[in-house]
């Protein structure tokens, strides 16, 4: 592989580590929300195919108790690539959301080093080495006088419409953010491997608990297909979430690497949008209302609407 390249691909996935972490931050932070799960980022070397390479392997954990995977990501840098990772936990040290740093022992020996941020955010990385040792207690020490975040409680009188519609704008807005960061990774010039990614969304009503449930799904490959990130959001007013997705369905119309949309009404109906960077984007048409907001909207390339705006007002009638 060209170096060049590699080190894009490392430092880019090391930069989606960052915006995630912030992202999901932002999420837990919702002023009112007191049914924060937390969020934590695993980050273990593994084994590389290539003797001089090596893998760090993260993957994001959602709970305490029974923790679920949600998120995985593998990241390729050199064996003696030491700072890399190195760089990446300070930047996640220098978070203005900084709770406080520890060490996690095993027999008497530091195995995890742990950085809690605000809003139950955890990043832990495993320690695999004297060196990983050696290098995150010289991350303590230059990190001596960082202030410790105090939480604070609030009082919120904020309803659990106005909650649920906070938290989907905040579950639509980073799953969007990953998928123009790869539609950017996948357009990078010279890069001959391309991997594959889907990008779905879909829905269904709950009828106990009287609201939508989405799913925002990230997968990569194409043979076997590898879920890379699963996010939910429950709704009674799902129009908010119709107006993110024009947002974002409007975002992929005006990319320079747009290629076709098509709709397929086999039995289980879905909108379907290609990238020429190998990104797939698919809409599930869950009930009339998709069905109406997805076509309108896949009619704007052909100017049968007045305006864009057009395709909320007919979901509003």
């Amino acid at each position: 592989m060209n170096n060049n390249l590699q080190e894009y691909k490392k430092n880019f996935k090391f930069d989606l580590l960052n915006k995630l972490i912030n992202r999901l931050s932002s999420y837990n932070s919702i002023r009112g929300y007191d049914n924060q799960k937390r969020f934590t980022f695993n980050i273990e070397e593994r084994y590389a195919k290539d003797k001089d390479k090596k893998v760090y392997e993260v993957k994001l954990l959602r709970g305490i108790n029974n923790q679920k995977e949600i998120f995985v990501v593998r990241i390729l840098a050199d064996k003696l690539d030491n700072s890399s990772i190195i760089n990446f936990l300070e930047n996640v040290i220098y978070n203005n959301s900084l709770y406080y740093t520890s060490f996690t022992n095993m027999n008497n020996k530091p195995f995890k080093y742990n950085i809690n941020l605000e809003n139950d955010i955890l990043v832990e990385f495993v320690l695999k080495n004297d060196i990983d040792i050696e290098n995150c207690k010289k991350i303590e020490e230059r990190f001596n006088d960082k202030v410790i975040v105090v939480k604070k409680e609030e009082n919120s009188s904020i309803n659990k419409d106005e909650l649920q519609k906070e938290k989907a704008i905040r579950i639509i807005d980073i799953f969007s953010n990953i998928l123009f960061l790869i539609n950017e990774y996948n357009s990078k010039e010279d890069y001959d491997n391309v991997k594959p990614f889907l990008f779905a969304v879909s829905n269904y009503y709950d009828k106990e608990k009287e609201c939508f449930i989405y799913s925002f799904n990230i997968k990569r490959g194409s043979v076997i297909e590898e879920n890379v990130l699963t996010l939910r959001a429950s709704i009674i007013d799902n129009s908010v979430i119709y107006e993110k997705l024009y947002d974002l369905l409007n975002k992929v119309r005006y990319a320079n690497n747009y290629v076709i949309q098509s709709f397929n009404y086999s039995t289980n109906p879905y909108y379907a949008i290609k990238l020429n960077s190998n990104i797939n984007l698919k809409f599930s048409l869950n009930n009339n209302i998709d069905r109406i907001f997805y076509k309108k909207f896949s009619e704007l390339n052909n100017d049968k609407l007045d305006s864009d705006k057009d395709i909320l007002k007919l979901l509003k009638k």
